[in-house]
Order: structure tokens, then sequence, then C-alpha cells
């Protein structure tokens, strides 16, 4: 069958050639059924093909049966993809520390009242933290220095900073009760007298000066004490000593904290005020150009700037 096939189109292909056209005709591999080919020229007589009988005649459907109603097609609803979203995350467990630390960024952005808030649901929940207690003063202290700052010769301002100082010292003698070893503590307690120290020789009340020089001394030799190698202890030492007028003793302090930090710009200006009360212009000129070079706030250069004009410089 395919031999015949292959020939019938080389043949067809041949004469088609004869009259210039291309012509390749296509063949099957496979036929079903029986082929008889008579082949070219001949005349074989070939069976006529049968006839299918013709299909019976459709009869008509009973009466009963053409008025009856198809049976209702049950319908499938797709299923519904329900995507569920994961639950948020649990929220981390509030203890004090989570809102000592929340505390902190309320501080640093001078929001007092929120960080006390904050502070008071932290000593709730254990009421004996002496750091929940030591940081709710040290709110009041922030507060008050804000206060000061931008009081100037006000009465009125000066005496709300004084008030809020004093707010802190619940808090902080109640840490300092509760954990006697905290060094920051007693620096910040002496931190808060020497701020009322200031606001009270901003209105020239100086007849108490002395006493609260003295007082806040107390805190800070403490606070040396508990923590020797702490640069600010020995700093605000020094400076409680220059407001009470021991001035040699203040640069003791002053020379200890430059030798553990000497870019700490406070000592400098501290043995700058030092020296020009003990009338050495010129180391004290030579500390606040020190000074000025560390940190160029004004209140870093005030004292070689009263120095320039005392030396007439």
């Amino acid at each position: 069958m395919v031999t015949v096939a292959k020939q019938t189109r080389a043949k067809v292909k041949s004469l088609a050639g004869t009259i210039g056209q291309v012509q390749s005709p296509a063949y099957y591999d496979e036929v079903d059924g029986d082929l008889f080919l008579a082949g070219f020229g001949g005349n074989a007589s070939v069976a006529p093909p049968q006839r299918m009988p013709p299909s019976p005649p459709v009869t008509s459907l009973p009466p009963d049966l053409r008025t009856q109603p198809l049976p209702p097609v049950a319908r499938t609803e797709p299923p519904v993809l329900r995507v569920e979203p994961f639950p948020p995350p649990a929220p981390p467990p509030i203890d004090v520390q989570s809102l000592l630390d929340e505390s902190k960024k309320l501080m640093s952005r001078s929001d007092f009242v929120g960080a006390r808030e904050t502070l008071t649901r932290a000593i709730k929940m254990n009421a004996r933290s002496a750091l929940a207690h030591s940081f709710r003063g040290y709110t009041y202290l922030l507060e008050a220095d804000e206060i000061r700052a931008r009081a100037g010769n006000s009465k009125s301002l000066l005496e709300s900073a004084i008030k809020t100082y004093a707010a802190a010292f619940p808090d902080l003698d109640k840490a300092i009760e509760l954990d006697s070893t905290y060094p920051p503590v007693r620096r910040h307690r002496g931190t808060v007298i020497m701020g009322i120290y200031q606001s009270r020789k901003a209105q020239g009340q100086n007849a108490v000066l002395a006493s609260l020089a003295a007082r806040a001394a107390v805190d800070f030799r403490k606070a040396v004490e508990l923590d020797p190698t702490s640069k600010s202890s020995l700093n605000a030492l020094g400076e409680a000593y220059v407001a009470s007028g021991e001035y040699r003793e203040a640069i003791k302090q002053f020379d200890q904290a430059t030798a553990l930090d000497s870019t700490f710009a406070a000592p400098y200006q501290g043995r700058c005020e030092a020296y020009r009360a003990l009338g050495q212009l010129d180391k004290a000129y030579a500390e606040g150009k020190k000074s000025e070079a560390r940190d160029n706030r004004p209140e870093a250069r005030r004292c070689v700037e009263s120095l320039v004009v005392a030396r007439g410089r």
C-alpha cells in the first residue's frame, strides 16, 4: 500500500514537471479498511457502495410526557477560597524595663509629663524599683533646668524652677532608700540642690548659697565614693567646691575628671573659674581656651570672655 502511494506520488511529480509545475501529493502511512486499485488505465469494475438502511421514524411522545417539566438541574457552586490574614504579632510584654526605656525616649523629646506618667505605671508594677523612682525624680531635674535656662532674671520663672527642682526630692530620696549603692541618684540629688543654688543666686538670695553648696557637695562626694571612675560625678563635686569657695580642692576634682577623659570640656571650664578666683589669670585663661576648644557653646566660653576683659586682651 505504502509502496503504491510512493510510486504514484513520484509519477505525479514527474508528469507535473513536464508542464513546468511542482507538485508532490501527500499520502497516508495508514488507511483503515480495504483499498482496491485498478491500476493506471485499467477497467476493473468496483462494487458500488452499499446504502445504510433508513432509520426508523420517530414516534411522538405520550401526552403525559409532553407537559411534564424537566427535572431541575442541580447547580454546584464553585468553592469559595478565603485567604485569612496572618494574625498580627503579639505586642511585647510590658514590664518595668520596657517602661524605663520608653521614659528615656520621652525625656529626650522633653516630654517630661509623659515620661512621669510612664514611670508612674512602672512604679505601680513594682513599687520597689529604685530605677523607676530615680528616673521620675530625674524628669523634674531636667524640666527645672529648662525653666531656669529661659528664666533670665524673671522672678516668677525662677520660683517655678525652684519648685520643680524641689519636686524631685521625694522620688530621689525613695530611690536612695531602696538602693543606696546606685551612684547616679546621688549625683542627681546633688545636681537638684545646685539647680536651686543657681536659681537663688540669680534672685540675689546670697545668704542661702553656702549651705546649698555644702549640701550638694555631700551628695557628690557620696557619688564619687560609689563610683570613683565617673567623670561626671568628679566634675560635679568640683563645681560644688567652687561654689563653696574651696578652689584648690575643686581643681583636684577637675584634674581627676580630665585624667579620665581629656576631651570632657566641663572640667576645663571649672578650672578656669577656680584659677580666676585664686587670681591666677594666665592659668585661668589657658584652661578657658581648652574648654572653648572642646565645647563652643556660650556657657563654655563665659570664663574666657570675662578674662579677656579682665586681662585687657
